[in-house]
């Protein structure tokens, strides 16, 4: 979530055409099949922005269960999928907190139901570390749309952590 793009804030004009939303979630799908230097490519200014709008209208999800298809194709284990996303989330950190931290915390439901802690807590770690004025407003979002009472209670714990 590149320059001053905020991408868990709402996103400024209009959102990418569908098109250009397909392709954006095909190549974020690849981010688990990239090394440090195609990773880097990928994360262009341009290609942050249009992350930063996805998330902002709620497709941090959707990124999310590409990547998981992406890392399906190499093995079927779902906790090894999970482990994939989440490794490229934390290299995608080190370039995009932001939107590596929005896309975590769609990842940590799938996580937390496959008993993943140690996911779990590298994903709590990074959320606590990198937060930011505009990843508290996106967890504030997140929490009042949640459903589910327990996720609910980690998300508003998450913005009280210290």
């Amino acid at each position: 979530m590149c320059g001053s793009a905020q991408p868990c804030a709402a996103a400024n004009g209009g959102g990418p055409s569908r098109l250009q939303s397909a392709r954006l979630v095909a190549a974020v799908a690849e981010l688990g099949s990239l090394g440090k230097k195609e990773l880097r490519a990928l994360m262009s200014v341009d290609h942050s922005k249009q992350l930063a709008q996805k998330i902002a209208q709620g497709g941090a999800p959707e990124l999310v269960e590409a990547m998981l298809r992406s890392a399906e194709t190499r093995t079927p284990d779902a906790e090894d999928c999970v482990a994939d996303v989440m490794s490229s989330l934390e290299e995608m950190g080190g370039r995009e907190p932001e939107i590596a931290c929005c896309l975590m915390l769609a990842l940590y439901p799938i996580a937390s139901k496959l008993m993943m802690h140690d996911v779990c807590d590298r994903i709590d770690l990074w959320i606590v570390v990198k937060r930011s004025s505009s990843l508290a407003d996106h967890i504030k979002r997140l929490a009042a749309s949640e459903s589910d009472a327990a996720m609910k209670r980690h998300l508003e714990g998450l913005l009280s952590t210290p």
